[in-house]
């Protein structure tokens, strides 16, 4: 019994360390980079020589990566049994859940109103940005960090499992917004950050979860509420009493995510 115990224990100090290093996840946006990088080096006329070096350098960034799991994979009995999440029962992620989380923490992420305006402005651009019309350095940015989005958001797609994971992915969406869609327009710019900055101070919330953080359904409501900032703030004065998870998640559940 006790060797199993800490054969446990051992597997999971590795994984998390592992995880530390180089989590799993961004692998997707790595192959988001080079797989935009490669997009744009064929629209620009590269030669094979040059596409190659690319390719070779996915590859070892790939071996690279895998390298610091491979003791995971080890103790895990040479299976990828330490890549399981847990996300809990299967009744939280029926379809509609599923979709309705990830629009929710996407939505959420900026606020409902800087949501709306990037989406009218991204609707307002009709024609889609094209590497061949930018200069060496904007279209190879534009690609990479495209990539990067790309990658990240479908894993996130995958497991939309909270907002706070999505900021690291939004960097790159702000990075292909300010080259394309945002470019032009200065008072789209000034517009979106208003609207960020409202959200952190006033909100309105649209659904109502059956379970606060671990909802298997939820109702459509119009909540006004305080803003992420306040809200955030409030609660972490309450927690810091705390002394135990269960006081903690009392007070998580006064904003809790679907």
């Amino acid at each position: 019994m006790l060797p199993d115990l800490l054969h446990g224990a051992e597997k999971k100090v590795w994984g998390d360390a592992g995880d530390r290093i180089f989590r799993a996840s961004n692998s997707l946006a790595l192959a988001g980079v080079y797989a935009g990088l490669l997009l744009y080096g064929l629209s620009a006329g590269w030669k094979l020589r040059k596409v190659a070096g690319v390719v070779i350098s996915g590859l070892a960034a790939a071996i690279l990566g895998a390298l610091f799991f491979l003791t995971s994979w080890i103790l895990s009995h040479h299976t990828t049994a330490f890549l399981t999440l847990g996300i809990g029962p299967a009744a939280m992620w029926t379809l509609k859940m599923h979709v309705g989380r990830f629009m929710y923490k996407v939505i959420y992420l900026f606020g409902p109103i800087a949501t709306c305006i990037l989406l009218f402005l991204l609707a307002c651009n009709r024609k889609p940005s094209k590497l061949s019309s930018m200069n060496a350095n904007a279209g190879r940015g534009f690609a990479i960090f495209l990539g990067a989005f790309s990658g990240n958001i479908v894993i996130f797609l995958k497991f939309p499992l909270k907002v706070s994971y999505l900021p690291p992915r939004m960097v790159f969406f702000l990075l292909v917004a300010g080259i394309s869609f945002l470019s032009s327009s200065r008072m789209g710019i000034v517009a979106s950050l208003c609207g960020i900055i409202v959200f952190n101070f006033f909100s309105v919330s649209f659904t109502k979860p059956d379970i606060p953080l671990h909802a298997t359904g939820a109702k459509l409501t119009f909540s006004p509420r305080s803003g992420v900032l306040v809200e955030g703030i409030r609660i972490c004065l309450k927690a810091k009493r705390c002394d135990s998870v269960p006081c903690w998640a009392k007070y998580a559940q006064e904003q809790p995510e679907l």
